[in-house]
Formats: C-alpha cells, sequence, structure tokens
C-alpha cells in the first residue's frame, strides 16, 4: 500500500525533528512536501471521485479556449463555479505548463505547504512531536485533499493566514484569508476559530453550537422552502437541502474521542493543561462535530468542519505533553489514526482514492 507506505516513512523522518539543524529541519520538510505532492499530482483522473470532474474538466476547457473571459464562461456554465481563484489558477497554470498533472502537483504543493507550515508551528509553540501532527493529516485528511481540490487550496491558505495572525503579521494573516474565500465561499466557517478566541463567554458559544444542532434536527421541508424561496440563497441551496445526506457513524465517534478522551484526563486531573486551553478546545471541536454532523443535510455541508479540524488535531498532543503518559498516549493515538485510515478509505470506500493508479 503506497499510501501507508508514505505516512510510515515521513513520519519516522520526523522522529527528533527538533534536535536537527535547521538545514537538515528544512531539507526534511522539502523532501516530504515534494514526495506528497508527487504522490497527489501522479494519479490518474480517477483517483478522487471530483478529479474527473472540475478539475479536469477546466484542464479540458483551458485547452480549448483562447482567452480568459472564454474559459471563466464556459467553465461557470459546465460546473456553475464561482470561484475566481480556482478559476485564475487553473488557466494560468494550464496554459503554460499545458499538463493537466503538473497541475495537479502544484495544487498539491500549495495543500501540503501550509499544512506542513501550520504543523512545524503548533509543534513549536506548544512542544509537542510534528510527526504525530504529519501522521494526523496524513490519516484524516490527505486522502480527502486528493478528492475536494478547491476547499483543501482554501482550507490551506486559511491555516497559512492563521499562523501569520498568530505572528502579529494580521495584514498577511487577513490577505490570505481573502485568497481562501476566492477558492471556496465555506472558508467563512473558519472564522469560527476567532468567534472562540474574541467571545470569552461561554454562554454565546452554546447558543451558537445549540443554533446548529436545532439546524441539523429541525424540519427539512421548512428549511428547503426557506432556502429556495429566496434567490439570492440558491447558490447555498447544496450546503442546506441537498437529499443526499448521511451521517457516518464510525467517523462521528472517533471526532467524539478528540472531546472525550481529554475531558476525562483533565476532570482526573491527569494532565496540567490550564483551564482556558480546555475550554477553548472543547468548544472548538464541539463546533467541528457540530459542522460535521450536517452530513445529515448534505454530504457537502458536512465538510465545512474540515476547516476547524486541523486545530483539533492538535489538541490530543497538547493534553499529552502535559501528563506523565505521554509515550503511551503517542503511541495509541498513532494506531488509532492509522486504523481510522484503514476503516475510512480501504473498507468503507470514502473518497474514491483507494486503490492508488499512477500515470506513470
Amino acid at each position: 500500500m503506497i499510501y501507508f507506505s508514505f505516512f510510515i516513512i515521513s513520519a519516522i523522518t520526523l522522529l527528533g525533528y527538533k534536535k536537527r539543524t535547521r538545514i537538515t529541519q528544512k531539507c526534511i520538510l522539502f523532501c516530504i512536501l515534494v514526495a506528497f505532492s508527487l504522490l497527489s499530482g501522479l494519479r490518474t483522473a480517477d483517483i478522487g471521485s471530483d478529479t474527473s470532474a472540475y478539475p479536469f474538466g477546466c484542464y479540458q476547457v483551458a485547452a480549448a479556449t483562447y482567452t480568459f473571459s472564454d474559459f471563466n464562461n464556459r467553465v461557470t456554465e459546465l460546473y456553475f463555479m464561482s470561484e475566481i481563484g480556482y478559476k485564475v489558477l487553473a488557466y494560468t497554470c494550464i496554459k503554460i505548463f499545458r499538463d493537466f498533472n503538473f497541475f495537479l502537483f502544484l495544487c498539491a504543493m500549495i495543500v501540503n505547504g501550509c499544512f506542513l507550515r501550520f504543523f512545524t508551528y503548533m509543534a513549536k509553540k506548544h512542544n509537542i512531536p510534528l510527526w504525530l501532527l504529519w501522521l494526523s493529516y496524513c490519516c484524516m485528511m490527505f486522502n480527502q485533499s486528493l478528492n475536494l481540490a478547491k476547499q483543501f487550496l482554501a482550507i490551506a491558505l486559511c491555516l497559512l493566514g492563521y499562523v501569520f495572525i498568530e505572528q502579529n503579521r494580521k495584514k498577511l494573516g487577513a490577505l490570505a484569508i481573502v485568497c481562501a474565500m476566492t477558492f471556496h465561499f465555506t472558508s467563512l466557517a473558519f472564522l469560527f476559530i476567532y468567534f472562540l478566541k474574541v467571545i470569552k463567554n461561554p454562554l454565546p458559544r452554546i447558543a451558537v453550537i445549540t443554533c446548529i444542532i436545532l439546524t441539523i434536527s429541525g424540519n427539512y421541508i421548512f428549511l428547503s422552502e426557506i432556502i429556495l424561496r429566496f434567490e439570492i440563497f440558491h447558490r447555498f441551496a447544496i450546503y442546506m437541502v441537498n437529499k443526499d445526506g448521511d451521517v457516518p457513524i464510525f467517523e462521528v465517534f472517533y471526532h467524539s474521542l478528540f472531546l472525550i478522551i481529554p475531558s476525562i484526563l483533565y476532570i482526573l486531573r491527569k494532565t496540567s493543561i490550564s483551564k482556558e486551553l480546555f475550554i477553548n478546545y472543547t468548544f472548538l471541536i464541539a463546533f467541528e462535530i457540530s459542522f460535521f454532523m450536517f452530513n445529515f443535510i448534505s454530504a457537502q455541508a458536512g465538510r465545512m468542519g474540515l476547516y476547524l479540524l486541523p486545530l483539533c488535531l492538535t489538541y490530543i498532543p497538547i493534553v499529552a505533553q502535559k501528563t506523565p503518559y505521554k509515550k503511551i498516549i503517542h503511541f495509541c493515538y498513532a494506531i488509532s489514526l492509522l486504523a481510522f485510515w484503514y476503516i475510512t478509505i480501504i473498507i468503507q470506500g470514502s473518497t474514491c482514492t483507494y486503490p492508488y493508479v499512477s500515470v506513470l
């Protein structure tokens, strides 16, 4: 299994990352970035349920048109695509390099590069192992990145913006998040992170989560009528009233463990994380699970939780770092991640990315 090999080898390579020289660290990150981007870029159009749709469609339209205006109109008409950032990236790359797989490679470089930048920042800030953060991305998000091209570019840019803002480079951070919105409008969901930072009172947080849950459990017909009655909401209709909704119970259960296990350790005083950190992450993961539960309405709506998931993936390593059992927790968490990937990707066939097929 090529995925499994890449995940394990990259995680092992990142062991002892903090003890390496700065140049060695950069070389390791660059090698991992290129290796995973090649893995993404050299796949056939059959890998990823969306790959043969609008990404390959953009390639075909760009190859057949002579101006960006014609390309823009054709893509909008064929795929109902309004994300100008993705259109510009696709048209420019395809016109210059005239190769679909190079376009996939370039998108993967942006996505994997931003995720690596985010995880190296969080690893340094919280003194947690980078290998575990990267493994969590590999097992829970990498295969989805082969499927949801526009959305993962938006998520990646949001994470880059988060790092910039945390480093007090707020203009660059705001620019990155605005750019993310040109790749996928659902990147607005990322603003919930700043809602949690600004609103310290738990009552408004609980109120918002309650509203989300009520929306999910509310009257389906009434919601459909409200959304579809007003033309301005038509763009958002598939995120609210689609009929392909289905909640993946196993994934909900696994995501819930991010909340349950740290909470047990905190209540039993087996971890020394601060109360503020515990409360912030508790609400963050509650928001992520609430968004994930939107799968009940539609698969597209459930994907909004992906914007919060990268931060959620840092929680167990942070909690483990403040316990005397961190090595045991790291090992158990790593095994559970690999098991999660095996069940969702191989057994359940999620994302349609297994088995891997290369163009070479």
